[in-house]
């Protein structure tokens, strides 16, 4: 989408798909660390005006409605910090009213604050003067193109906990031969090593490099774990979602999250990473499984005759492709049934510990010395 100019717009298909992702992340990410820790924070580099033209909560407001439902969550001594940063003061004003209006006494241990200014110049003191610090941030940086600093990912990558949803819009990707753009690529990626990317001649493979090297960001600024997806509507307008998180269990929520939301007009979700995954529809309550069987065809042939066990197979899963946990049974379920692989024990259910081998001469070949 172009960059809007005036204080409020359309809220565009993309956009509300993002944000039943994100508000259903929150409503396992809230229960989840209020009963881990003290406090938290949810973070907002790039606010916006809170709002849309049709009356649309933004991100902002998606947050603190999730926590405002949940009050029981705050009972004790429980803090939960929001930030919001706009560089606009017309978006902020209008941000502030908002909030104002939907939460004209917010419950004990929310508090809000409210930075002028742009996310790069305010982040670290925004941050530190909401004291958040020391204990888990949930950021979300969502800029209309570059920019977002690598510094400040370092960051939120030391601190306990923390995590980040980065937006990264496809047609900054592919325009990033500008100077200008140049120098915010180098602010984002905290290296030059992404430029690169002007070695490559076809569109597609420069967009995957780029999505690449942001992950590889993402894990040296100290998330490990990242899950890259491409959310496009039907008529091929797209831009990436990455989250980072060093937890398992975060990355399979914000996954369970992805899965759940309901695309509007055939949008979905794609893992760049492995472009023979194709495209994952959201919208059909039964995915497409027959990458996921592929995938996992290759990785027990690759296993050879000692094979993988289902804990092994969904840990893979989970951490390599686009798929969840439960996926994996279904797929492995496809498979047995195809005769093409075995289980031990022979009987009951795909327990984590069954071993799954494929039967020759799937990996025979592979697994047999050459001499």
């Amino acid at each position: 989408m172009a960059v809007p100019e005036t204080t409020i717009w359309d809220r565009d298909p993309h956009t509300e798909a993002k944000h039943r992702v994100i508000a259903g992340y929150f409503d396992a990410w809230f229960p989840i660390m209020t009963s881990t820790f003290p406090s938290l924070t949810v973070f907002e580099g790039y606010a916006g005006p809170g709002t849309y033209e049709k009356g649309e909560d933004g991100s902002p407001l998606i947050a603190l409605q999730r926590l405002v439902d949940r009050q029981e969550l705050l009972n004790g001594n429980k803090a939960v910090r929001f930030v919001f940063i706009e560089s606009r003061k017309d978006r902020l004003d209008v941000l502030q009213a908002t909030v104002a209006e939907r939460f004209p006494q917010l419950p004990h241990g929310i508090t809000v604050g409210f930075s002028h200014g742009g996310c790069e110049e305010r982040w670290e003191q925004s941050l530190t003067s909401a004291g958040s610090w020391g204990m888990p941030i949930f950021a979300n940086l969502d800029p209309f193109g570059p920019g977002v600093p690598y510094r400040l990912v370092e960051r939120l990558g030391q601190n306990k906990s923390s995590e980040v949803l980065v937006t990264f819009m496809s047609d900054w990707l592919r325009r990033f031969a500008t100077l200008t753009d140049i120098d915010a690529g180098d602010v984002q990626f905290g290296t030059t090593d992404w430029r690169k990317v002007a070695e490559l001649g076809d569109p597609e493979e420069k967009e995957l490099f780029l999505v690449e090297e942001y992950r590889r960001t993402l894990s040296r600024a100290g998330f490990m774990l990242t899950s890259p997806f491409k959310l496009t509507d039907e008529g091929g307008h797209a831009f990436y979602l990455i989250f980072g998180t060093g937890h398992r269990r975060g990355l399979e929520r914000m996954k369970d999250s992805m899965w759940r939301t309901d695309p509007v007009q055939g949008l979905s979700f794609r893992d760049p990473r492995d472009p023979n995954q194709g495209i994952l529809d959201f919208g059909n309550p039964e995915p497409d499984l027959s990458p996921l069987v592929a995938i996992l065809s290759t990785r027990l042939e690759s296993a050879g005759v000692g094979g993988l066990t289902i804990g092994e197979l969904k840990d893979f899963a989970v951490l390599s492709t686009g798929f969840r946990a439960p996926h994996v049974t279904r797929a492995v379920q496809v498979i047995l049934g195809r005769g093409t692989a075995t289980r031990d024990p022979i009987r009951g259910q795909l327990t984590k510990q069954v071993r799954i081998r494929l039967r020759e001469p799937n990996y025979a070949l592979a697994s047999r010395p050459t001499f």
